[in-house]
């Protein structure tokens, strides 16, 4: 392993500057800089991915829970994906997630007026 000194005393992993990624949050957004063999590749600014966790959590229990499930899932990918600031995963497993909460929603909401429609029949 090969330790850089800079001006200011500190000591450097090389190993983790050719694959370490770093953030800068002005304003609630990331600046992306990646350090590739020496030299930093600029990103610029990315927003930081949503979290649809409590939403999902939400479709799981009020909704339809095996859409919930997957919604749950996909969420918590997105999650882990955000934590290693793998951005573009992140966003495609909170489409998934989106995707699933909407379907539980919509398919809670129909079920519940088919009962409410059924039950309003019987007693007529």
């Amino acid at each position: 392993m090969a330790q850089i000194h800079s001006d200011k005393q500190i000591l450097v992993n090389a190993d983790e500057l050719q694959h370490g990624d770093r953030y800068f949050s002005p304003e609630s957004q990331y600046y992306r800089t990646q350090v590739q063999a020496g030299r930093e590749i600029d990103r610029g600014h990315e927003s930081e991915p949503s979290d649809y966790m409590c939403s999902a959590i939400f479709a799981c229990l009020c909704c339809c829970w095996p859409l919930g499930l997957i919604a749950m899932y996909a969420a918590n990918s997105a999650n882990d994906a955000r934590a290693k600031g793998d951005f573009e995963e992140a966003r495609t497993k909170n489409s998934l997630a989106l995707s699933m909460i909407i379907g539980s929603v919509i398919f809670g909401i129909i079920t519940v007026g088919v009962i409410v429609a059924i039950r309003v029949y019987q007693t007529q």
